[in-house]
């Protein structure tokens, strides 16, 4: 057998398969190295730590790991199998191929579910989700039987694709700012300790127009539907529509999200519905910030043509074939602005820009502090501040319905008071996170005249 240049390990490894929730155990199996892959040099760069993945789908162990310059990768062990941290370079081989995924971990759950991978030697594999756009060439994958056309939308006499092929195709991937007809995206962490959100970036492969419909080159005079597509480069596809069709996975409850009650009632698995509104109800984040698995109670798909009938949208229970734009429902209504590095509390002011108390302090974190809590604010305005004999800008904090909790000069803590509910914050100390972007209720002249 030949040596890999790329994964040097052991004859027999370790292999920890989390299948539901079951105890791991030991496989002995060699490494196999497809010879002909060997001169390969596309790569691309991890920008989520990751799992190395064996062809059946199961997360395992490796002993060691070379890079794309065949540089010894600072491994973590984490109990039976192997994370890869974020920013490894890799050499991957061919395209990405789809494989079932076995997980059963606290934070995901795959059972089967049918995920994409690419190969990085050895008969390893890591989900393309998980990595930046690669060096190579662009692919996609298509979920349906696909028939060729010619750039005029007419069809050609060529053999069908059958669906679920991967076509490398021309063109690049693209990074966008905004949504196109049909993009997707890929995922990075954010790098900071104790935030668990990870940052969206949107990409595209052009399409072309033929009347009215969207067509992806595949060779020369070759098309076919963007609507047969299901992943561009093994990242799911999305489509700036407002509706979609997702399958459930399991039964769900529905949810009335208003009342933020379950109904009693079920939607049964296989299911097939039209959803309308892909929400998230986080708060304290920017739009382009996801929840890193999309387990969590807070993300919701929305019944087209019911009046209130929610459902959980984690990705372990519904199948979505094309997915719509997610929003963030708080940050529609509220801002949110978080303490800047180093304010570990923050003075209340009222309207006269006096400081109210001399041993009462607004709690502040920020990020890279555990216990991460953000602050509403309701108002931007301009106060004279008589200790200063300066106008400076505030945040005004009113009627918050979310808790705010309170520090003396120590910071030690003091609890929470209803009673304090109509105060001002310098902006100074803080910066801005999510929400709608405040302007200023005043000028600083209008201000100055009112000292």
């Amino acid at each position: 057998m030949k040596r890999g240049n790329y994964m040097r390990l052991g004859k027999v490894i370790i292999i920890s398969a989390l299948l539901g929730v079951s105890t791991p155990f030991l496989v002995k199996q060699t490494p196999v190295v497809q010879a002909a892959q060997e001169t390969q040099n596309n790569t691309f760069t991890l920008e989520i730590a990751s799992y190395a993945y064996r062809k059946d789908g199961k997360q395992v162990h490796l002993d060691e790991l070379r890079d794309a310059n065949g540089e010894k990768v600072a491994l973590k062990q984490n109990g039976q199998v192997t994370l890869i941290p974020k920013g490894t370079v890799l050499k991957y081989y061919g395209k990405p191929v789809p494989l079932k995924t076995y997980i059963g971990t606290s934070s995901q759950t795959s059972n089967g579910d049918i995920k994409m991978y690419y190969s990085i030697g050895n008969g390893y594999y890591i989900n393309a989700k998980n990595v930046g756009l690669p060096n190579g060439p662009a692919n996609l994958t298509i979920d349906h039987n696909s028939y060729v056309y010619n750039y005029k939308g007419q069809r050609k006499k060529a053999k069908t694709i059958k669906k679920n092929t991967t076509l490398e195709v021309p063109g690049k991937f693209e990074e966008i700012n905004s949504p196109k007809k049909f993009y997707s995206e890929y995922l990075s962490s954010s790098g900071i300790k104790f935030v668990s959100w990870q940052k969206r970036h949107r990409f595209w492969l052009k399409y072309k127009t033929i009347h009215g419909k969207q067509y992806y080159r595949i060779g020369k005079n070759r098309y076919i539907k963007a609507n047969n597509v299901r992943y561009l480069d093994g990242k799911p596809i999305y489509v700036d529509e407002k509706e979609t069709t997702v399958v459930l996975k399991s039964s769900q409850q529905i949810v009335n999200r208003n009342s933020n009650r379950e109904s009693g009632r079920y939607y049964k698995k296989g299911k097939k519905l039209v959803v309308d509104k892909y929400i998230s109800t986080f708060r304290g984040y920017p739009d382009d910030f996801w929840f890193k698995t999309g387990v969590g109670d807070s993300v919701f798909y929305h019944v087209k043509g019911t009046k209130d009938d929610w459902f959980w949208g984690r990705v372990s229970e519904v199948d979505v074939k094309r997915h719509i734009e997610p929003v963030n429902v708080f940050n529609q209504k509220n801002t949110t602005v978080q303490a800047k590095p180093g304010i570990t509390k923050a003075a209340i002011y009222n309207s006269h820009g006096e400081q109210e108390y001399d041993d009462k302090f607004l709690k502040t974190t920020n990020y890279n502090q555990a216990g991460y809590y953000p602050t509403v604010v309701k108002e931007l305005k301009y106060i004279y501040v008589p200790s200063s004999k300066k106008v400076e800008l505030f945040y005004r904090i009113k009627n918050n319905d979310y808790m705010q909790f309170f520090v003396n000069k120590e910071r030690k803590g003091i609890g929470s008071d209803p009673r304090i509910n109509d105060f001002y914050l310098k902006v100074e100390d803080f910066e801005y996170v999510a929400g709608p972007k405040l302007t200023p209720v005043n000028t600083p002249a209008e201000a100055e005249k009112d000292k």
